[in-house]
């Protein structure tokens, strides 16, 4: 990871684990890490804190294409965050996207059954701001289109 790429700090499993009762946030009734005053839905992966440093809706690598999905949305923003937190959720590619390694877009990548739809899968990104602020949001990566 260069100058230019957030450090990613947590393990970021690819799944998050929402059956530990002792783990659960009263004020976070969807255990996603995002209180329910920021959460626009109250459903995991559906989440807009209200300001402005959140992802875009989408990335869509091509086929053939290198990646780095996570930094690519910051950049698509104008810049990266100082830390990436964790990036949960992903059934496809959850090791690449959890640490930031960039990756060639494959047929595979295309064709999987993702979360959201084939190709298609939805990650939650927690990050850190130069100000110390913690943010969260929902990022969908549509490969190949």
């Amino acid at each position: 990871v260069g100058d230019d790429h957030p450090t990613f700090t947590g393990s970021g499993s690819g799944s998050s684990d929402d059956d530990a009762d002792s783990d659960h946030d009263d004020d976070d009734d969807d255990d996603d890490g995002i209180d329910d005053s920021d959460d626009c839905d109250e459903h995991p992966g559906e989440d807009d804190d209200g300001d402005d440093d959140d992802l875009p809706y989408d990335v869509r690598p091509k086929l053939g294409s290198t990646t780095n999905p996570i930094a690519d949305a910051f950049a698509a923003r104008g810049g990266q965050p100082t830390a990436i937190l964790s990036v949960t959720g992903a059934t496809w590619r959850a090791a690449e996207l959890a640490a930031g390694t960039a990756f060639v877009v494959t047929d595979a990548d295309c064709t999987h059954a993702g979360n959201r739809d084939v190709g298609r899968d939805r990650v939650i990104v927690r990050w850190t701001t130069s100000d110390g602020a913690t943010h969260a949001d929902h990022l969908d990566i549509r490969y190949c289109k």
